[in-house]
């Protein structure tokens, strides 16, 4: 039976990666390094090792990267994951499933040069799991606690500070011009109220699949709106949480700058890999909302400034 295992590496592939998903749903490890870095590398060197020759190494490394694909694919159709978080995963996943078939191919050339085709059946199974809860149980052990980020977003509006700020504390509608992540399915708010005008009150945002609701800890007219995260419902808030937001705003010549902040802990790894794609991200929906606070004041039908 494990004999034929080499014919379906698509199918193995796809079907270890879906078991590192669940185990992710059910708690068992996180979206670390155990599952972004190691366990891709070991389901490449799985899938590789079976190879004797170049030619069956690429055979066997294409029909890999067609299981995860497929299993991308599968986890979104089944609604185990969003399109757009499967997107922003996807590179990293299929470098470094390369990197394993690299390396199974640098081993056979060497000191597994007599390594046979009936050994490898049982570690294309269970070496990657093995590899995968291992390494999860020690991040768990040396990990620090996620740190605080912060991204900032700044436009120019042709309206005094004291009319943007009326703009932009509650919103009725949020429909402007949508950013390429947001039109892929980034989670967006389409409406924002405010409860009332004062320290303490809160702000809640709708979104189509959940919604965030904020303390306001400063409320200055035209200068500052700051609000703390107290409630959190939208995916990915195992592993993603948003801190506070707060809005600043500078008169300038013919208008005001708006400055958006968020603050942020996220305990996706590796950090070089998502801080990167989480700047993009943020970045969008600051521009989204502040393309619909645009559009809403322009329709208000404001005089310029």
């Amino acid at each position: 039976m494990l004999k034929k295992i080499s014919r379906y590496t698509w199918l193995t592939t796809g079907i270890l990666f879906l078991i590192g998903l669940v185990c992710i749903k059910f708690h068992l490890i996180d979206y670390d390094i155990s599952f972004f870095v190691v366990f891709p590398i070991a389901i490449g060197f799985a899938a590789a090792i079976n190879s004797p020759n170049a030619a069956s190494l690429a055979l066997h490394s294409s029909y890999a990267l067609l299981g995860l694909i497929l299993f991308m694919v599968l986890a979104s159709i089944i609604g185990l994951e969003g399109l757009i978080c499967i997107l922003l995963a996807l590179p990293i996943l299929m470098f470094l499933l390369m990197l394993g078939f690299l390396l199974a191919a640098i081993c056979r050339g060497t000191f597994l040069k007599k390594y046979t085709e009936h050994q490898d059946r049982i570690y294309t199974l269970f070496f990657p799991l093995i590899l995968l809860l291992g390494s999860h149980l020690a991040e768990v052990l040396f990990s620090d606690e996620p740190k605080l980020n912060s991204i900032s977003t700044t436009v120019a509006l042709p309206y005094p500070a004291e009319i943007v700020f009326d703009g932009v504390k509650s919103m009725d509608t949020l429909d402007g011009e949508k950013p390429l992540l947001i039109q892929l399915g980034l989670p967006t708010p389409y409406k924002c109220i405010l409860e009332k005008e004062s320290i303490g009150a809160q702000r809640t945002c709708l979104f189509e699949n959940g919604k965030i609701v904020a303390e306001i800890t400063a409320y200055r007219p035209g200068v500052l709106l700051s609000m703390k995260v107290i409630e959190y419902s939208l995916t990915g808030n195992e592993w993603f949480s948003f801190q506070d937001a707060y809005y600043t705003f500078q008169p300038i010549e013919g208008g005001t700058s708006i400055t958006r902040t968020t603050t942020y802990t996220s305990k996706l790894k590796p950090r070089l890999y998502w801080t990167y794609l989480e700047k993009i991200a943020i970045d969008q929906e600051h521009t989204f909302v502040l393309n619909s606070l645009s559009k809403n004041l322009a329709l208000l039908n404001h005089p310029d400034f």
